[in-house]
């Protein structure tokens, strides 16, 4: 099951692209090669009102997390701790809209 790790900013709707642009096209988007890396590209850019979205073929099975508890700041002494957890609780999610989208699909 193939999906997108995107970066959206939730303030103004635009998600990250190469070279620290911001687009509001999610085609045009960034697809990071892992979930740890964009955690990773979020944690530097700082900013508050990022998330996550997991994109699908399907736009159904998108999924959109928040990763504002996790920047530089908010929680910065656990902030390795947080994207360990954010990490741990995406997989099972992802796992599940696999098989949704295997089902939808047939």
């Amino acid at each position: 099951m193939r999906f997108r790790r995107l970066l959206k900013d939730g303030t103004t709707g635009l998600y990250y692209a190469k070279l620290g642009d911001w687009t509001a096209n999610d085609g045009e988007a960034l697809d990071f090669p892992d979930t740890f890396a964009a955690v990773h590209k979020a944690v530097k850019l700082g900013k508050k009102e990022l998330h996550l979205i997991l994109k699908f073929a399907d736009s159904r099975l998108d999924i959109s997390h928040a990763l504002g508890e996790i920047a530089p700041g908010s929680h910065s002494r656990n902030a390795g701790q947080s994207a360990g957890v954010l990490l741990l609780a995406l997989f099972p999610v992802a796992n599940v809209a696999g098989s949704l989208f295997g089902r939808i699909s047939d």
